[in-house]
């Protein structure tokens, strides 16, 4: 017996539905493998790779990559952990020296005459404080002070003009024989010299 009215409708709803799935076309992801209704379906399961042997498989990887590199060359990351060590600067060493000659001169005469009377001793000693300081580059003279004297003998004005021009001619003497430069030389002049006279007795 058929009741009028009800298989129209479930043929509605079969076909309206939104989860309608045609028999015989269920997709599944594993394969895209068709099956039939009432048919079980066994998907492959995914077989799940030990921890040991990725690991293991890494270690080679990187063995293979480390003998594959060439030698050792300096790279940025390298070079940052070098530090380079400066060496101090020495501080320059100042020396004063200082020398008092007995220079004779014939009269009315100003400049240096090494053989005359007993010049020669007192410019050797010269010498032996020059020599060191300008030969070589192991020190630089940054000034060099020269004070004439004269006698008290004779005038204070004849013994003024004679220091200051023995002064100024022995500057001249330095200058030929070991330094020329002229702003090396600070010269002064005593026209008496009483001290000295005062040694010598």
């Amino acid at each position: 017996m058929k009741m009028l009215g009800v298989e129209p409708v479930i043929t509605d709803l079969a076909l309206t539905s939104p989860f309608h799935v045609p028999q015989g076309q269920i997709s599944v992801s594993q394969g895209q493998m068709a099956v039939s209704q009432g048919q079980a379906v066994n998907l492959p399961e995914q077989t799940a790779t030990p921890q040991a042997v990725t690991e293991r498989d890494e270690n080679a990887a990187n063995r293979q990559e480390t003998q594959s590199r060439p030698d050792c060359m300096p790279c940025a990351e390298c070079t940052a952990m070098v530090t380079y060590l400066t060496p101090d600067m020495e501080t320059q060493k100042h020396r004063s020296e200082s020398a008092t000659l007995y220079i004779d001169y014939p009269t009315g005469v100003y400049d240096v005459r090494r053989e005359f009377h007993n010049n020669r001793p007192e410019l050797e000693k010269l010498d032996s404080l020059m020599r060191p300081l300008t030969e070589g580059n192991l020190a630089n003279i940054s000034s060099i002070s020269i004070c004439g004297y004269a006698s008290p003998d004779g005038t204070y004005k004849d013994n003024e003009i004679l220091a200051s021009n023995r002064a100024r001619c022995f500057k001249e003497y330095m200058r030929a024989t070991y330094a020329p430069g002229h702003d090396l030389y600070k010269v002064s002049s005593i026209p008496e010299d009483w001290d000295g006279l005062v040694e010598l007795l």
